[in-house]
């Protein structure tokens, strides 16, 4: 009984003084944005267990713990396009701080609050203002890349929009307006750009009141200019009037595109492209034609 009261007072003073060494305090990591198609992060401190994930969405790009600071902690985080597939970790540590006083004075003397905006480094409703230090509790900054995911990612669009129809000069076709819609993937990486499909089906009308139709299957390029996507596409075409009467035509459609992205989710895109008619059965000359539509990205 004796002994027991012994261990008893031992283990009652060890985590006295273990709660006397605690310093308690706020880590915030930061990371960057290395994949703009990125649509969820997760983070575990101190471990990669598979129930303990936090998800954030894709527009957080920072993270604040509270914990003991006199001991080193790491961030782990990935990165996921759809929820479900994640990257492989990427960790940073935090730093020790064995005296919070001399660390906030420490810290906050050699900070610099214009740089702290001027870097950029930080992003969102979670960064402090210079009013706002004093009531920050020896707040950690610890900023690393978030990491790569190493796997292709398509992407995939679907246009929906209007077009403009004219003929090439020596055509007696006339001018025909109507609507459209085009799915495009890619498949791969090439270059600087991706490689995939691309195919488009047209209706148009004219004065007429005449019925055209348009459909076309077209390899595709594509490369990214800062919030545009810039795209050319060229493949065969078959051409139909369905109206008044069936007949049928084949060619070759060569067209150049831009999509810019406004924000996250909408995009606006525009479209010339060029149709030449090889076999025809009626007089549907060579034509090119404007689009203009709204892009919902997958």
């Amino acid at each position: 009984m004796k002994t027991k009261r012994i261990i008893s007072f031992v283990a009652i003073l060890l985590l006295s003084v273990f709660s006397l060494l605690a310093l308690d305090g706020s880590v915030t990591w930061y990371w960057y944005e290395n994949d703009s198609n990125v649509e969820y992060y997760r983070y575990q401190v101190d471990g990669e267990d598979d129930d303990k994930w936090t998800i954030l969405p894709w527009s957080e790009n920072s993270v604040t713990i509270d914990l003991d600071v006199s001991v080193v902690h790491t961030l782990y985080l990935q990165q996921s396009y759809d929820g479900i597939n994640w990257s492989p970790s990427s960790s940073t540590d935090s730093d020790i701080i064995e005296d919070d006083s001399a660390y906030y004075d420490d810290y906050y003397d050699d900070f610099e609050f214009d740089d702290f905006y001027e870097d950029d480094l930080f992003q969102g409703e979670d960064s402090f203002t210079d009013s706002e230090a004093t009531e920050v509790d020896m707040i950690q900054m610890q900023v690393f890349d978030a990491p790569d995911l190493g796997l292709y990612k398509s992407q995939k669009y679907l246009d929906m929009g209007l077009v403009y129809l004219n003929g090439i000069s020596n055509s007696t076709r006339p001018k025909s307006v109507g609507i459209f819609a085009s799915y495009s993937q890619t498949l791969l990486a090439a270059g600087i750009g991706d490689a995939g499909f691309k195919t488009t089906l047209t209706l148009t009308t004219n004065r007429s009141l005449g019925l055209d139709m348009y459909l076309n299957a077209m390899g595709l390029y594509t490369f990214k200019v800062g919030n545009c996507d810039l795209f050319g596409a060229f493949g065969p075409e078959v051409s139909m009037a369905a109206l008044p009467s069936f007949k049928l035509c084949a060619g070759l459609c060569l067209e150049a595109g831009i999509r810019y992205h406004i924000g996250q989710n909408f995009i606006l895109g525009l479209t010339l492209s060029d149709h030449q008619v090889l076999l025809r059965r009626i007089n549907m000359a060579n034509f090119m034609d404007l689009k203009v539509y709204y892009t919902k990205q997958f």
